[in-house]
């Protein structure tokens, strides 16, 4: 339920109504990270960027850091709150910091991760007072502290994919994995190489990346695994 611009949150009659909240936001572009990890689509890279960029427009603080409830835009209440705590479900500003901070990371957008990094500044009292009602937060900031280790595969869909199933044989859940096929060039992580020649684009190209930078391209699953262990 995505106009192009806002992200509604019910749809009845064959209408979308009421513009969604921060939790909607969140995540669904939490959602759009984890499937672009199962398989690459260029459309699901576009609009996690629109739900990014709409989480900063729209809810994020620009004063204290954190995630409103409400859109800046949305009916003014008599008290906006911030929510840090988990309930029934995780809440709104837990997931965003998550999904900003790896979305950021695979495209490297630097204003993702800043506006994560801020989030976890705001909440920490909160976070050292309440540990136990703050588990997302708390799986953040461990992500934060000990970063993963990010691989992105190109080169033909089916090789890329035998590469990632051999990077899997071992449980390293540190490890994200993504597979970006040829030709997928529209919205791929700023800091690829933006021209390749079609002789490169037919064979299976790793990149190690880490700090919004990767290594040069590694040619060889062997070289790779000894490189990641």
């Amino acid at each position: 339920m995505w106009d192009g611009e806002t992200l509604f949150a019910t749809w009845k009659d064959g209408k979308a109504k009421y513009h969604g909240y921060l939790d909607d936001y969140a995540h669904l572009l939490d959602a759009l990270v984890v499937l672009l990890k199962s398989q690459w689509r260029d459309k699901d890279a576009e609009l996690a960027k629109y739900l990014a960029d709409s989480l900063l427009t729209k809810f994020y603080d620009e004063d204290q850091g954190g995630f409103f409830f409400t859109a800046h835009d949305q009916e003014r209440l008599f008290h906006r709150p911030k929510p840090s705590m988990d309930h029934e479900l995780p809440s709104g500003n837990g997931i965003a910091v998550r999904a900003l901070n790896e979305f950021g990371n695979l495209m490297g957008s630097s204003q993702y991760i800043d506006a994560a990094a801020n989030t976890l500044k705001w909440a920490r009292a909160a976070l050292e007072r309440f540990p136990t009602e703050h588990s997302s937060l708390i799986e953040s900031l461990e992500e934060q502290t000990y970063p993963s280790q990010q691989i992105i595969l190109r080169g033909p869909e089916a090789e890329i994919l035998n590469w990632r199933e051999s990077l899997s044989d071992q449980y390293t859940p540190w490890r994200k994995v993504y597979c970006i096929p040829y030709p997928n060039n529209n919205h791929v992580p700023s800091y690829l190489p933006s021209l390749i020649s079609a002789e490169k684009q037919s064979a299976p190209l790793a990149y190690v990346c880490a700090d919004l930078s990767c290594s040069l391209p590694i040619t060889s699953l062997e070289e790779l695994k000894q490189l990641l262990n």
